[in-house]
């Protein structure tokens, strides 16, 4: 599954949303 990658998150705008979304929702979860 996916991991929260923050280095992963240093590359494009839309990739750097999408990994914010899912490190919020393994938050959330």
């Amino acid at each position: 599954m996916l991991s929260c990658d923050w280095e992963g998150v240093r590359n494009t705008a839309m990739e750097v949303e999408l990994s914010l979304q899912q490190c919020g929702i393994l938050l959330l979860h």
